[in-house]
């Protein structure tokens, strides 16, 4: 983008923040004055104060400054900025309902006393705490999706995650907690679909990802693709030397036989294909030289090119890259444009013939540290024997 063109648009965003900060403290201090005469002195402190940690977010999120308590201002901002965000579309709608109350029902007197505005300002603050709480607290609490495909005992189990964002400013992935949450499970094989880490990987260090990594117990291997993420700060070869020594198998546009059993088929994500200085293969160029009699899983980080998968005769396509929205109303908005754009769906199990495609939610956060459209998610996939002794 040119860089006039974002030096603009970061003014105009400034003078829309900086506006929306100085109506709120007109908004409370006009409600609270008549009975806290000295207010205005507490308020446009308080806000004033909160209003500079998202500044401190911006700067974390894109300059990575190694300062003290960064990271900390930088999740505090991510909150405070999600706060104001509620307020904002909360206020929209009691604002909605005191001119329709005013203007249809001649009833709307109550709201313009000073005791009418506290009311609603603490109706707006308290949803939007809510909003903010629960937020917090799913992105730190996992759920864990069984799936059982095929018939007969258990003979293959399968841990899938995505979207880790390990490195992301404001949202701290513990990931010695993640590798003892999969080991809980028991499984044979972990697959990640993408979006692994953020940021240049010299900020963040391959040493505590390969420490982590070593602790998952999978005697079926542990295999990975890249998301549209990976590529923001790194090429291809960074990427490559950042698994190294990780006991992470990264798959780009490949595939590989798992002990005889399935075949595996990773594609590279499609959102930043410029960096691979060309197109990502199709799905039957990277089958080519693979058993076919051997059953297909592709991991794709996005979700919309499954039909691929499906006219390659693959049973299940495992993708993240949505978050489902990750906070409320995100997801409604991200459907709509899965729907509408990609006309494929942006979350959950889906069945398309004998395809299954999984979105998870993922099990890290991006930009704010909250889930309010689901928790943090893991899929366990329990595959019968009758799926693994098919023959294609």
């Amino acid at each position: 983008m040119n860089l006039f063109i974002i030096i603009v648009l970061t003014i105009i965003c400034a003078l829309i923040y900086i506006g929306f900060i100085a109506y709120l403290c007109i908004y409370w201090e006009k409600a609270f004055r008549g009975r806290f005469p000295r207010c205005k002195y507490i308020i446009r402190t308080a806000l004033i104060l909160a209003g500079l940690l998202p500044v401190a977010s911006t700067i974390n999120f894109v300059w990575h400054p190694e300062l003290p308590y960064m990271e900390t201002l930088a999740f505090l901002g991510f909150v405070v900025a999600a706060f104001f965000l509620y307020i904002a579309m909360f206020m929209i709608v009691t604002h909605l309902l005191v001119l329709f109350f005013s203007k249809v029902l001649h009833k709307g007197k109550w709201c313009k006393t000073s005791f009418g505005r506290r009311c609603l300002i603490g109706s707006e603050i308290a949803f939007s705490l809510f909003f903010c709480i629960f937020g917090v607290w799913g992105a730190n609490h996992l759920t864990v999706t069984n799936i059982d495909m095929g018939s007969g005992d258990t003979a293959l189990k399968i841990v899938a995650l995505s979207d880790i964002h390990h490195g992301t400013p404001g949202s701290t992935v513990d990931l010695d907690k993640m590798a003892a949450q999969i080991n809980a499970q028991n499984p044979d094989l972990v697959l990640i679909a993408g979006d692994v880490f953020d940021n240049d990987t010299k900020d963040i260090g391959d040493g505590e990802f390969a420490a982590a990594m070593s602790k998952i117990q999978a005697p079926y291997g542990i295999y990975a693709v890249n998301g549209n993420h990976e590529y923001y700060e790194n090429s291809l070869e960074d990427i490559e030397n950042y698994y190294r020594n990780s006991g992470v198998t990264l798959l780009v546009d490949e595939a590989v036989e798992v002990k005889g059993l399935l075949r595996i088929a990773g594609r590279d994500d499609p959102g930043d294909i410029t960096k691979l200085q060309g197109k990502r293969k199709d799905l039957e160029d990277i089958l080519a030289n693979t058993n076919q009699s051997l059953p297909l899983i592709v991991l794709d980080h996005q979700p919309h090119e499954h039909k691929e998968a499906q006219a390659n005769n693959a049973f299940l396509q495992i993708s993240g890259h949505t978050h489902n929205g990750q906070i409320w109303p995100g997801d409604i908005l991200v459907k709509l444009i899965y729907r509408l754009v990609y006309k494929a769906p942006s979350n959950g199990i889906h069945q398309y013939g004998d395809l299954t495609l999984a979105i998870t939610r993922g099990y890290g956060t991006w930009g704010f540290p909250m889930r309010s459209t689901g928790s943090s998610q893991m899929l366990c996939f329990n595959i019968g024997e009758s799926l693994l002794n098919q023959q294609q």
